[in-house]
């Protein structure tokens, strides 16, 4: 199960159990939780799935549907009602509402940084850059250009073969 549900579930538990300070803490810690999740104290038992609102990106759409693929299965429900808006309207329940969001938030930013050491690689590999200037990526790491080398071996090379003579006589 989820951790925040199951965090939430302990933090119910010591909120109602609790004595003095430690009850007050839990029940501020519970709906702090609550809040940022956006789930309620009769979601924390849920288990039926109904459709829940996803805000989106226009560039996003497809790795918030391979999350909620990934979370609630191949037969995962989505409705896009309003794509001018980017939102999706996805069935699960609270627990994989929540495991969506936070999965979601950790594999984009996850996305955009492959995505960028993509880039460096395609550039560099098909040799896309000002041959008479200065390098300036030398604020990548070591690491980096070694992330950005291994890939550049994986892209294959494109060729375009030249349709207009350059002018030079």
């Amino acid at each position: 199960m989820d951790k925040v549900l199951e965090l939430a579930k302990k933090l119910k538990a010591l909120a109602a159990k609790g004595i003095g300070g430690e009850k007050t803490n839990a029940d501020k810690m519970l709906k702090d939780l609550m809040k940022k999740h956006g789930i309620a104290l009769d979601d924390i038992a849920k288990t039926e799935r109904e459709y829940r609102e996803f805000k989106y990106e226009p560039n996003q759409a497809h790795v918030l549907a391979q999350v909620a693929f990934s979370v609630v299965g191949a037969a995962t429900e989505i409705k896009e009602v309003d794509p001018k808006h980017c939102i999706y309207y996805i069935k699960c329940t609270p627990a994989e509402f929540i495991e969506i969001q936070a999965s979601f938030s950790f594999y984009w930013d996850a996305y955009e940084k492959s995505l960028k050491t993509f880039n460096h690689a395609f550039f560099v590999r098909n040799e896309l850059y000002s041959k008479d200037a200065e390098p300036t990526d030398s604020a990548l790491s070591d690491a980096e250009w070694d992330k950005i080398q291994g890939m550049m071996e994986s892209i294959d090379k494109s060729t375009m073969h030249k349709q207009i003579e350059s002018g030079k006589e």
